[in-house]
């Protein structure tokens, strides 16, 4: 499953949770700032934000940077792969923001 498979599934989600407010960065080259803020940013009993990668695409250094940022601010910031769609984490962690 490529990245941008992985965004379908993932936006089909949070398109059957109309309770949650989200915002997909498709595109980095016309996001404001710095290179590297994550994919999706989601909101519903918190803010989380997450980074989407192919099963086998690196995070690049400037994304980590973000994320570790991030992290250290208190903000939930995770990368999600097509595994983990499989597994039910990304489901598990929409249902916990509901």
């Amino acid at each position: 499953m490529t990245e941008d498979q992985l965004a379908a599934e993932v936006v089909d989600l949070l398109g059957a949770r109309p309770q949650l407010r989200w915002h997909r960065c498709k595109d980095s080259r016309w996001c404001r700032g710095p290179k590297g803020w994550p994919d999706l940013a989601i909101v519903g009993r918190r803010l989380i934000l997450r980074e989407l990668k192919g099963e086998e695409t690196r995070t690049r250094r400037y994304q980590a940077s973000y994320g570790e940022a991030l992290l250290a601010a208190g903000v939930s910031w995770a990368v999600w792969r097509p595994a983990d769609l499989e597994s039910g984490r990304i489901e598990a962690e929409l249902n916990e923001l509901c």
